[in-house]
C-alpha cells in the first residue's frame, strides 16, 4: 500500500481490530458508516436486504477487502450517507475499523494512494455489475452453476466445504430456497456435482461452465 510512515502511523493509532463470529453482522444496511471497514481474514457476504427476509447476495468479500468505501466518499446531502448493503461474517472473521477522517485526509493529499484506491473501488464495481447482469438475464438453473463456479475461485477448489447454508447459496444465486435444492438435485442426479451435506465437489466442470454461459 502506497503511505508513508507517518500517514501509516496515524491510520495505526486511530483503527481497532475487531472479531466476528460465524453470523456476526459486520455492517448494516441503511446505517450511517461510524467507520471505514477493512476485512483482515475470514469471509463475509455483502447482501441487499429485501422485504421477509429476501435478500440477494452479491458478493463474497474475502481478505483484504475494504467495506463501505462507497459510502465514506459519498457527500451528496440529498442522497444520504447510508450504507447500501449489509455485510455478515459466514465463519469467524476479523475486521480493522479505520477512522474516516485520517482515511480522507491521506486520499485527498497521496495520489498514488487514492489512485489505488480508485483503482480498487472500479474493480469492486466491476464484479457487482456483473453480478447485476447474470441476476437478470440467466435463468435460475444458469445462476446456480454461476454461484457454484463463483465460490470455487473464492476457495481455491473444485471441492467445497461451504460455510454458507442452503439459504446463503440460493440467495447467491438470486432464487428461492426450493428452488435452488431442486436444480442442486438435478446437478447431482446429472453427475455434474456430488452434494453431501454441506460439501459440494464439481464433477464436471466443462458441463457446469456450459450451464453457466447458456443459462
Amino acid at each position: 500500500m502506497k503511505m508513508s510512515n507517518e500517514e501509516f502511523e496515524m491510520i495505526d493509532k486511530n483503527r481497532i481490530e475487531v472479531k466476528f463470529k460465524k453470523g456476526d453482522v459486520i455492517s448494516k444496511q441503511g446505517t450511517p458508516p461510524s467507520h471505514l471497514i477493512y476485512l483482515i481474514d475470514g469471509l463475509a457476504k455483502l447482501y441487499i436486504e429485501g422485504n421477509s427476509n429476501n435478500n440477494v447476495t452479491l458478493q463474497i468479500l474475502t481478505s483484504q477487502t475494504y467495506i463501505g468505501l462507497d459510502s465514506v466518499f459519498n457527500d451528496d446531502l440529498f442522497n444520504e450517507n447510508l450504507l447500501k448493503y449489509s455485510v455478515t461474517a459466514i465463519e469467524d472473521s476479523t475486521a480493522c475499523f479505520l477512522d474516516i477522517s485520517s482515511f480522507k485526509t491521506i486520499v485527498r493529499s497521496n495520489a498514488a494512494f487514492a489512485y489505488e484506491i480508485l483503482s480498487y473501488v472500479s474493480k469492486r464495481k466491476s464484479l457487482i455489475y456483473s453480478k447485476i447482469k447474470n441476476l437478470t438475464q440467466k435463468n435460475s438453473r444458469g445462476r446456480l452453476a454461476d454461484s457454484i463456479l463463483y465460490l470455487a475461485e473464492i476457495y481455491g477448489s473444485n471441492k467445497l466445504h461451504l460455510s454458507l447454508t442452503r439459504k446463503d447459496l440460493s440467495e447467491l444465486a438470486g432464487t428461492s430456497l426450493e428452488n435452488s435444492i431442486r436444480i442442486l438435485s438435478e446437478l447431482r442426479k446429472e453427475k455434474i456435482i456430488s452434494v453431501e451435506g454441506r460439501t459440494i465437489e464439481i464433477l464436471n466442470e466443462d458441463l457446469l461452465k456450459k450451464i453457466q454461459e447458456l443459462g
